[in-house]
């Protein structure tokens, strides 16, 4: 699953908001880039935490301001997510 070439072709569907001349295309707001995120993530959840962190540690590395939202919003959804199980175990155990 190559997410970063993923994550490339949705993004270049928008423009950044500094940028005047390109007005075909909508701008990528913060809001765009966390939905965006959402619809990827469904693909990695049920991957091993491990295996999640290495991919959002490459988004960091790109250095780019939407990488880096999808880089620090899917570890804290998969957080949440083991949260959740942990704490189904516990009440049924």
């Amino acid at each position: 699953m190559n997410f970063i070439k993923k994550l490339e072709d949705e993004f270049s569907g928008f423009r950044y908001m500094e940028e005047k001349k390109n007005r075909e295309k909508p701008p990528l707001t913060t809001k765009e880039v966390r939905n965006i995120s959402k619809k990827y993530f469904k693909e990695v959840k049920g991957l091993e935490k491990d295996r999640v962190l290495d991919i959002c540690e490459k988004f960091l590395d790109i250095e780019k301001w939407e990488y880096s939202t999808v880089g620090f919003d899917w570890p804290i959804k998969k957080e949440i997510i083991l949260k959740e199980k942990i704490s189904n175990v516990s009440l049924s155990g």
